[in-house]
């Protein structure tokens, strides 16, 4: 049951297609939240219809973190849509090649697979 908590607020969830991501903004909009999943994979789109048929407001916007305009662009088409961003759930990770075989470190891996968080715009 829902206490609505986050009720009228505006939630951005990276990496919202799947997992954790995906649970999260459902639980946001659970709880009375509109909810922005920014994420790659276009199975973003269904989670954001699935809230939505839960009468929450919600949509889906394929962004890369990894390349800040694209973000920037994202942020103002949640800004022009909802007004502010009240909450944003930084989940996005990246997976990380072994470019020409070459093996990383588990350190290096980490560190690339956080970027999209760390280096997130302000």
């Amino acid at each position: 049951m829902s206490n609505g908590r986050v009720e009228g607020k505006v939630a951005t969830v990276t990496g919202g297609a799947q997992g954790i991501g995906a649970a999260t903004g459902t639980r946001l909009a659970e709880e009375g939240a509109d909810v922005v999943i920014f994420d790659i994979p276009d199975k973003g789109a269904d989670v954001a219809a699935e809230i939505e048929a839960t009468g929450a407001r919600s949509v889906f916007m394929n962004v890369d973190l990894t390349k800040e305009a694209a973000v920037q662009k994202a942020i103002a088409q949640v800004v022009d849509t909802f007004g502010t961003i009240d909450i944003l759930v930084n989940n996005a990770a990246t997976k990380c090649p072994k470019p020409n075989g070459t093996r990383y470190s588990m350190l290096t891996k980490r560190a690339r697979s956080l970027q999209p968080n760390i280096h997130y715009p302000r």
